[in-house]
């Protein structure tokens, strides 16, 4: 198969010891390794027939802590946008249970999770691509791939 290299941008935010969390600390550079050792390449495959294509992507892992404006205007952006993933299913079990039980079941909720959708379009569309903008010339003088013609001349 042809082998192309690809360069994955891993932003980090508010996982770092800046966050006041040790327990959710988390090295960019720990990340990368353990991301190289995982995941070194993919050969995907055909939607249809499932057979894998003639083509493998050497992974290389470019993993950055976000600094801290950026962190917290994403935050703000993402907590203004993000939505119950189920959120009819939450009212409905509340609508028949009473007083008491509400609030037991908001209770084990807090404590199980909850997930969230968060559509990625207009105001934090545009603030991502900020983000990537500032740290891809980090990535592409990290990563410089030549091609095969170029090595030769050496």
């Amino acid at each position: 198969p042809i082998r192309i290299p690809l360069v994955v941008n891993v932003f980090l935010v508010n996982i770092d010891y800046h966050a006041n969390n040790a327990y959710t600390a988390l090295s960019a550079t720990e990340l990368e390794a353990f991301l190289m050792e995982v995941l070194p390449e993919t050969q995907p495959s055909c939607i249809e027939t499932g057979e894998s294509l003639h083509v493998t992507y050497d992974l290389w892992y470019h993993v950055a802590h976000i600094d801290p404006n950026s962190k917290g205007e994403l935050e703000a952006m993402i907590r203004g946008l993000m939505r119950p993933e189920h959120p009819d299913a939450e009212e409905d079990a509340e609508d028949s249970l009473g007083p008491e039980a509400k609030a037991k079941a908001k209770d084990s909720q807090k404590r199980r999770g909850s997930s969230y959708v968060v559509p990625i379009e207009g105001d934090l569309e545009w603030k991502l691509g900020e983000i990537v903008d500032l740290y891809a010339p980090a990535s592409a003088r990290r990563y410089k791939f030549k091609r095969e013609d170029e090595a030769d001349e050496e």
